[in-house]
């Protein structure tokens, strides 16, 4: 026995050596057209740099856990690990009830905050841990006339403010600096309850449009940024396409955007291990959401519930809900027809997509590289490695955290010279 555990002291620091010594560094690539000019974050006498050399400067070299072996599904299933060690952070939950009489309903907005109040944990019935109802007193002195930078984060399928990525990427923004952090929860999703029939989709973008008009006539001096998720990345740049010229956000990013969703798919479906586990996942997620909520969907006689509890796959749980809820003709019809991968041309702020080619879910061929490739508002980040929403560094922290407030940092610099500029 004293022989093994010597054997396995001498065996940890040499595969520590050797791991450590082909550890997953690379640099990111870039791929972008003729970039719009922008005023250079640092710059004192007004220098001007393409959008695209903003990015490069911004995003860091990516280092990533050696041990996960470059994989991209270890990377994925690496985040149910992740979750137990981010440490919390700490939101105020407002609930918005939806003006547009086309989708009513409600969804929830958390705000993040630096200072938890313990007391109010009385107000945090069937919400998320770390998570309270702000007060209605709370709610009036909600207003302010500062311009402090708010960053609008969109979760990804079936998430919220409690999910881990979110929240390692929302303490890395917040911490030593000024940002705000609003997190928009679509309905039915971290424990919101629905108050209507509708759920919502792939292209549900008027929770999102009537958060943003919300926000800025609450915080009419704050500049508003936006950070999707996945298909939280999905709804953004649909909602960013369906803005065009008049979009209210000073700029965007994207991380682990399926894109494509018909190419997505296929891919999955190709692999017993993408079908029985992340199709099977993700349709459980959606699945559980809606007969949580079964009262008010059976209100929509269109709906068979016994065909939602039968929906083994995420193809499946779209054809019980999504293709009657919303009128489309096929699944199909309702991934093409929600892609944001053909509204690229129609984006017009500046706009980064970052996205990992081992990626499992999001597949690297569902990514419009060309179109992201001609646009003079868009830059493509990719890295070879980092799974789906997962860039874990060897550290336990992940990369695409520090490459989000890198960005941002970068843009906000960029929006306060050009302020300057403009006024001077």
């Amino acid at each position: 026995m004293a022989g093994l555990l010597l054997a396995a002291c001498l065996l940890i620091p040499v595969i520590s050596a050797i791991a450590l010594a082909f550890r997953c560094r690379e640099y990111p690539r870039f791929l972008h057209g003729v970039s719009i000019n922008l005023v250079s974050s640092g710059s004192s006498d007004h220098e001007r740099c393409t959008f695209a050399e903003i990015c490069q400067q911004a995003i860091p070299v990516c280092e990533l856990n050696p041990f996960l072996l470059g994989s991209g599904h270890l990377h994925t299933l690496w985040n149910l690990v992740a979750a137990r060690n981010t440490p919390p952070c700490y939101f105020r939950r407002v609930l918005i009830e939806q003006k547009d009489p086309r989708y009513p309903g409600s969804f929830a907005i958390d705000f993040f905050v630096r200072e938890h109040d313990p007391t109010s944990d009385i107000t945090r019935a069937k919400l998320p841990p770390h998570t309270t109802l702000m007060s209605r007193e709370q709610q009036r002195n909600l207003a302010k006339a500062d311009s402090r930078p708010l960053l609008i984060i969109l979760p990804g399928l079936g998430g919220g403010s409690e999910e881990e990525y979110l929240r390692e990427t929302c303490q890395s923004l917040t911490s030593d600096s000024d940002w705000e952090v609003a997190v928009i929860n679509s309905r039915g999703c971290s424990r919101t309850t629905l108050t209507s029939q509708l759920f919502y989709h792939a292209g549900s973008t008027w929770d999102l449009a009537q958060a943003v008009r919300w926000l800025t006539e609450l915080f009419p001096e704050r500049p508003l940024y936006a950070l999707g998720f996945s298909l939280g990345g999905n709804i953004l740049t649909n909602y960013i396409a369906d803005s065009a010229e008049n979009c209210i956000l000073q700029a965007a990013m994207t991380i682990s955007n399926p894109w494509d969703l018909e190419k997505a798919l296929d891919s999955l479906q190709t692999s017993f291990f993408g079908r029985e586990t992340y199709l099977a996942a993700l349709g459980t997620t959606l699945k559980r959401k809606v007969l949580a909520n079964a009262k008010q969907i059976q209100a929509n006689s269109e709906i068979d519930l016994d065909a939602v509890r039968r929906a083994k796959y995420l193809p499946d749980f779209d054809a019980a809900v999504q293709l009657p809820m919303w009128g489309f003709s096929s699944v199909r019809d309702y991934y093409r027809k929600t892609s944001s991968a053909h509204r690229v041309a129609e984006v017009a702020i500046p706009f980064l997509a970052v996205n990992a080619m081992d990626d499992p879910i999001a597949a690297g061929n569902a990514i419009p590289d060309v179109a992201l490739g001609k646009s003079a508002y868009t830059v493509l980040c990719t890295t070879q490695h980092g799974g789906h929403v997962g860039w874990h560094c060897l550290r336990g922290n992940r990369w695409i955290a520090g490459a989000a407030r890198g960005f941002f940092d970068e843009m906000r610099e960029w929006q306060l010279k050009k302020e300057i500029d403009e006024s001077s």
